[in-house]
């Protein structure tokens, strides 16, 4: 055991220290100058004019620098290591040839040493310290022993100092080589960390933004598949009832895809599926036994070409509601990280198929109610109706009797408050079911202003004294707007202002500010506090007095209001101080076929 372990271990050391690298030109060709540099300078200064074959060593060195500059960035792996490989083999060998010629005295062995230390840390494998080191260890016997005169010191010494030079090296080197790996994988493993971290977020963003369908799955499942790698195939497998089905597919061609929609998983299949998932813990497989191959193999399209395979639990309400089922060809082995963050995917994707089925939930909820109100309103507007008819007829038998009178003048009264109240119901439920259009007509302000002043005469809030005062400006142009909506807006303002003012005025103010219309509604009532203007438009809203009372109605009639303006690209607004009354502002455009945004109010 212990002796296989070593093998292992001496496998996985050759393994990291042969591994291709990413390089980068820029410091190879800062290198070469620096040795362009100086073996020109060591050319010129130590030029021996009896020794003609020094000048050519050195002037091969300098050629050699002046390729590896030039070439730098356009080395391949392959072209960068037979680089370094020949540099180590000219420069050492070089210096041996100078330096053996002159004897190889003790002032000029250092520089031999040197010259055969240096090239070899900047050997790219470990394959290349081996074939540089045993032909170095040739080279300089050979120089030595055969080519060169007899050295000035022992040959032992030469011998030791050039060798010892070469182990040296080859030890730095391959310290350097080590170092250099493991920093790559440190690098890598970060990059990889950088990638499924964006892949993740990434994939957060697309399901946070969508409201639900089935696009939403389809680009989920290319999210899935390109996560899982080249090659990769992606189904989203949704249970139905006691069955499954494939919700959405990628990686296939079209046909394919729309056939795996319209096709259910068959029983055995979804039984194997159904177990694999059952404990919400994803199967992840490297390489697929002949079993699971065969059960692949039942439903899924070119089923020789699957060799990886995930079954990531789709967990949806806290009930495993399907599986995410990646395939790939190939056979290799998957790490750690990548299905922790598969699963991180499929974690969200239930979190976002919940939410949307959650919002067509809630959106059901809410046409429910909207019909709900409508029908109410219908039906109690039909009564009421025939109760102000009624007590019309009433009040004429009834003139002598005084008493009479007023309790039909009350009952009347009553029963316009409860029409108002469902009228209002009514068009806050159309208006929130996108029921309401307009119906644009040109029209001019003043004759649609002597038509709401009879009509406000009308209202039940009109009849606490409070006068209301109509300010018209004379410039005003005939505008393109819908009437009946206008109307409805500057009616329910002054219906709220005449609720809040117990006593004083209310004025109306209809002007021009630029191309807009400009309706101000302001009263002399009890204001609004700070903290509730900012509500005071939504739907039910009202503001309590300082008795604890609220006022009549159900907090509907600004509501309408806002949504009327929006709808005619229009802008409200309020200001207001308890005790001080209130202004409500309401822009709209002169004419809507031209509408553009009025800005602020």
């Amino acid at each position: 055991m212990a002796r296989r372990e070593t093998k292992r271990s001496w496998r996985n050391f050759w393994r990291v220290i042969n591994r291709p690298r990413p390089f980068d030109g820029h410091p190879i060709r800062i290198g070469c100058t620096m040795l362009l540099v100086a073996y020109g300078a060591i050319a010129v200064l130590r030029h021996d004019p009896a020794h003609p074959e020094f000048l050519c060593i050195r002037g091969a060195v300098c050629a050699y620098a002046v390729l590896g500059a030039g070439l730098a960035s356009r080395f391949t792996w392959p072209a960068l290591r037979a680089f370094t490989v020949g540099l180590a083999l000219l420069l050492p060998l070089g210096a041996a040839y100078i330096d053996g010629t002159l004897g190889n005295d003790l002032t000029q062995l250092p520089l031999t040493a040197l010259a055969t230390f240096v090239p070899l840390v900047f050997l790219q494998v470990g394959l290349d310290f081996v074939v540089v080191s045993v032909a170095l260890l040739a080279g300089h016997g050979l120089l030595l022993l055969v080519v060169l005169p007899p050295p000035r010191v022992s040959l032992t010494t030469v011998l030791i100092v050039l060798d010892g030079s070469v182990a040296a090296g080859t030890a730095a080197g391959l310290t350097l080589q080590i170092y250099r790996a493991r920093l790559q994988q440190s690098l890598t493993w970060w990059q990889e960390a950088c990638a499924r971290e964006r892949t993740l977020r990434e994939f957060a963003e697309v399901t946070s933004g969508h409201l639900g369908g089935e696009d939403l799955l389809d680009e989920l499942a290319e999210r899935f598949r390109l996560a899982f790698g080249e090659g990769g195939r992606c189904a989203i497998v949704l249970r139905d009832g006691d069955a499954f089905r494939v919700a959405a597919a990628a990686g296939f061609d079209a046909l394919t895809a729309a056939a795996l929609k319209t096709l259910a998983v068959p029983p055995n299949s979804a039984a194997v599926l159904s177990g694999l998932i059952a404990d919400r813990r994803p199967i992840v497989r490297g390489q697929l036994t002949d079993a699971e191959r065969q059960v692949i193999a039942e439903h899924w399209p070119d089923p020789f070409t699957v060799g990886r395979l995930a079954a990531l639990p789709l967990v949806i309400e806290d009930v495993v509601a399907g599986a995410v089922v990646l395939v790939a060809p190939g056979r290799s082995a998957i790490g750690n990280e990548e299905p922790l963050l598969w699963q991180a995917m499929a974690s969200q994707m239930g979190v976002a198929v919940a939410n949307a089925r959650l919002l067509a939930r809630l959106r059901q909820a809410l046409h429910a109610k909207s019909e709900f109100l409508n029908t109410m309103s219908h039906e109690l507007r039909s009564p009421i109706h025939v109760i102000v008819g009624y007590t019309d007829i009433a009040r004429e038998e009834a003139a002598a009797s005084e008493v009479a009178l007023h309790a039909l003048d009350r009952v009347r009264a009553s029963a316009l408050e409860l029409l108002q109240l469902v009228e209002n119901t009514m068009n806050a439920a159309r208006l929130d079911a996108g029921k309401v259009s307009l119906r644009v007509e040109e029209f001019a302000p003043e004759e649609l202003a002597h038509e709401l002043a009879d009509s406000v005469r009308a209202l039940p809030e009109a009849t606490n004294g409070v006068a209301v005062r109509w300010e018209i400006a004379p410039d005003l142009p005939r505008v393109r707007l819908d009437r009946l909506k206008v109307k409805e807006i500057v009616q329910n303002l002054v219906s709220n202002a005449l609720k809040f003012t117990p006593q004083g005025e209310v004025r109306v103010i209809l002007g021009r500010d630029g191309d807009r219309l400009r309706i101000a509604v302001r009263d002399t009532g009890v204001g609004i506090p700070p903290e509730a203007q900012a509500r005071i438009f939504g739907m039910f809203e009202r503001v309590e007095h300082g008795d604890g009372r609220g006022p009549a109605g159900i907090g509907l009639g600004l509501y309408i209001v806002t949504r009327l303006v929006e709808l005619m690209h229009g802008r409200a607004g309020l200001e207001s101080a308890p005790g001080a009354g209130s202004c409500f502002t309401v822009q709209l455009p002169l004419r809507l076929d031209q509408a553009a945004d009025p800005g602020p109010a």
